[in-house]
């Protein structure tokens, strides 16, 4: 038995190729784009993983220069005055870290914080009202992802304790 042969038009061929261009055009634009899309998440997550990473060095120098600094030191630093930021000027130990202040860019991407602390009255019934310094800090720390305009923040709250 013969097998009967198909009798091809004159411009079948190109539209299927056509067809076959489209579907490929669209398909390699669709990898393109989640690719680039995949990309940019995980730049960005290791842009909040390192301001992370800075925001809580930040906060363990500054628990370490609370516990080796009495309260008049500690209180008068001339940083505490408005926001600063943990400077490592002394060298790496935390005992050497100082506040300074205004905040600057670390590695010309990220910028650190520190909110001063802030006074708060305390009314105990039946008695003049008390003014002591809540000693909570927010690290902030600032970036701008590149090739973006949204400005990101990874903030960080720090409870120093009671001194007796």
């Amino acid at each position: 038995m013969r097998v009967p042969r198909l009798k091809l038009r004159r411009g079948d061929t190109l539209i299927e190729v056509v067809f076959a261009l489209a579907i490929l055009a669209t398909l390699l634009t669709v990898i393109t784009t989640s690719a680039i899309s995949s990309w940019r998440v995980s730049r960005q997550a290791g842009e909040r993983t390192q301001a992370s990473a800075i925001a809580q060095n930040q906060a363990e120098v500054l628990r370490a220069y609370w516990a080796g600094t009495d309260w008049t030191t500690f209180s008068s630093t001339p940083a505490f005055s408005s926001d600063f930021y943990m400077d490592p000027s002394g060298g790496g130990s935390p005992d050497k870290w100082l506040p300074k202040t205004p905040a600057p860019g670390a590695d010309g991407l990220y910028k650190i914080t520190i909110t001063k602390p802030t006074n708060t009255q305390i009314n105990i019934v039946g008695g003049p009202p008390v003014t002591t310094t809540t000693l909570s800090f927010k690290i902030t720390v600032t970036w701008k992802s590149i090739g973006l305009t949204a400005t990101n923040n990874v903030d960080q709250t720090v409870e120093l304790g009671k001194r007796e």
